[in-house]
């Protein structure tokens, strides 16, 4: 196991069920100690209240022997220890756990034995920790199992393997996870290599909100997959969107939409069962082609390269496209001169990933004109033979951008050039064309 801390700085849709529940009532028998901290410091002595409050024995005293070595590696220590560190994600790891019992701990304790935790470990006044600056409520929405909140700590050694999933009366209702068969530690990446990931219903009927601590994280390639759990309906136009992103790269996440096992505690005498969990979590990521079979198909996810916005559905069948400053040089001369490319993407106001722009060149009667260029394995599916082709990336929330570099032409006369977008893996497609003059 890679190491697991080191200094530096450190959302998802979903489609909410009608009717998923009222908000628990607190069942903790100490009522919520809020405030104990209004600093964003450390306080050493805010924590035992909390902990009691929080958790049931054995797990109380688990949770208090994990404070203790907190506390202590941060005696004569800079702010960033990696011993208080370790210790401090092992106390939100116990948190998580214990939000999944019956009955369910009071998440408004749990959300401010969070924030103590975090100004513990971190700088809570950095925007990549953590924005905004948490109150003792912060945490509240995501730690309320029983109204769709969602709470895991993933990346460390003994963490759970599988998704992060957010569960309401066994309906999974959003979930992320690494892409394909990668796992959380290949993609948390040091000095990020382990995150609270926290989330709750957005303010739609189709949203949901992730984040994480460290929220300045990227995950690394191939990143993670989100997900709605909403069933496409049939419509192959659906795809995910990202809030100050834009429509992201589509994936099939059907199978993160399943009800996953609970995780495990910490206690040694599990490590059978944790070995057991990594393995599930790995075929569960990866299904035989028997078991892909049965999973209800048409479930819409994106790749996201972190968790720090709200993610929302919208079904995007038509593209806008058009050249970057119009068309390309009205005027351009033959081999060897060459002129520069550049298509922007949009659909309706926001940038959409994960698009194939084709580039194609015919005369006026329609023969095609061959272009030398660039070309991307990932676009299958050209217009014409001979297309070049590239992928969009991001350029601003309103439109992403697909840079063919510089093109070059191989023969003179009038030149119609057409750009042709196609969304990979799903039915969205636009097109725009410009003509130039091409002189000896």
């Amino acid at each position: 196991m890679k190491g697991r801390l080191g200094g530096g700085a450190w959302c998802i849709a979903l489609a909410a069920l009608a009717g998923c529940g009222d908000r628990a009532r607190d069942e903790s028998p100490v009522a919520p100690n809020l405030a104990v901290n209004s600093t964003n410091t450390c306080d050493p002595n805010g924590f035992n209240s909390l902990i009691s409050a929080y958790f049931s024995p054995p797990q109380q005293q688990t949770a208090k022997n994990f404070k203790d070595a907190m506390i202590a590696a941060l005696a004569g220590s800079p702010p960033d220890s990696a011993a208080a560190r370790t210790n401090g994600f092992n106390l939100l790891g116990e948190i998580a756990a214990a939000a999944k019992g019956s009955p369910q701990p009071s998440p408004s304790v749990g959300s401010e034995l969070t924030v103590e935790v975090l100004k513990c470990i971190f700088d809570v006044t950095d925007t990549l920790v953590i924005k905004p600056i948490p109150t003792a409520t912060s945490f509240t929405p995501a730690l309320d199992h029983a109204a769709g909140g969602g709470y895991e700590v993933r990346g460390g050694a003994g963490d759970p393997t599988g998704p992060v999933q957010a569960v309401n009366s066994g309906t999974v209702l959003s979930a992320v996870a690494p892409k394909g068969t990668a796992t959380w530690d290949a993609i948390l990446t040091a000095p990020d290599d382990r995150v609270l990931i926290y989330g709750s219903p957005g303010p739609t009927g189709t949203s949901y909100e992730w984040s994480m601590v460290r929220r300045g994280a990227a995950f690394a390639p191939p990143g993670a997959v989100v997900t709605t759990c909403r069933d496409d309906a049939g419509d192959p136009s659906q795809m995910l969107t990202e809030s100050g992103v834009g429509v992201l790269p589509y994936a099939d996440a059907s199978a993160l939409c399943t009800p996953s096992v609970g995780a495990a505690g910490r206690d040694p005498a599990a490590s059978g069962l944790l070995a057991r969990l990594a393995r599930f979590g790995r075929d569960w990521l990866a299904p035989a082609p028997l078991a892909a079979a049965m999973v209800s198909p048409g479930i819409t996810g994106g790749n996201a390269g972190s968790l720090k916005s709200l993610f929302d559905v919208g079904s995007f069948p038509s593209l806008t496209v058009g050249f970057v400053n119009g068309k390309p040089p009205a005027v351009v001369r033959v081999a060897p001169s060459t002129f520069p490319v550049q298509v922007q993407v949009s659909a309706s106001g926001m940038a959409v990933l994960g698009v194939c722009v084709y580039l194609t060149g015919s005369n006026n009667n329609g023969t095609p004109t061959r272009l030398v260029g660039p070309t991307d394995g990932r676009c299958d599916a050209p217009p014409a033979a001979g297309a070049l082709s590239t992928v969009t990336t991001p350029l601003t929330p309103a439109a992403s951008l697909a840079d063919f570099g510089s093109v070059q032409v191989t023969k003179t006369g009038g030149l119609n050039l057409t750009a042709t977008a196609k969304v990979i893996g799903r039915s969205g497609a636009g097109a725009a064309t410009v003509r130039i003059n091409v002189k000896p």
